[in-house]
């Protein structure tokens, strides 16, 4: 993903050097944050990490984008493609990405897209042999400010 899926070169790094910035929401945070170090990052040539919903300004480099498939990051997508906020947008999602929403992304920001990817990457990494899929995690996170996590048993 970070080498704008392209094959990696037997040292695990990017064939060509490409400097980039890298865009997340906090789904994809956590994802990311066990298996990369920030030195990972730069051997990646991310030279900058950005969260989705804090507002940015424009860097006229490569923004690869890896987050959650859901309305609201589509819309800002687009809206981070109509201000010209980056020179080239490589999408990464970490799960499959409806037809709706793709077709909306389509209509709203194709000249500025590269790629579009389902990464399928729902899971969180813990160990080196251990993850977990964090079902009731991503849940959470999504309706946090719905209370529909926290029912009463009975």
């Amino acid at each position: 993903m970070l080498n704008l899926n392209s094959p990696l070169d037997p040292s695990g790094s990017a064939n060509e050097e490409i400097y980039k910035i890298i865009i997340y929401d906090d789904i994809c945070e956590k994802i990311i944050a066990p298996l990369m170090l920030v030195k990972d990052l730069r051997k990646q040539g991310v030279t900058l990490e950005l969260q989705i919903h804090k507002e940015r300004l424009h860097v006229p480099t490569i923004a690869v984008y890896f987050v959650e498939a859901t309305e609201t990051n589509i819309k800002r997508i687009i809206a981070d493609a109509f201000r010209s906020l980056y020179d080239t947008f490589y999408l990464n999602f970490s799960s499959s990405i409806p037809c709706p929403l793709l077709e909306g992304l389509a209509s709203g920001c194709v000249e500025k897209v590269a790629k579009v990817h389902d990464q399928y990457l729902e899971f969180v990494t813990l160990e080196d042999n251990l993850f977990s899929l964090a079902q009731k995690l991503m849940r959470c996170v999504k309706c946090v400010n719905r209370l529909e996590c926290i029912k009463p048993s009975r």
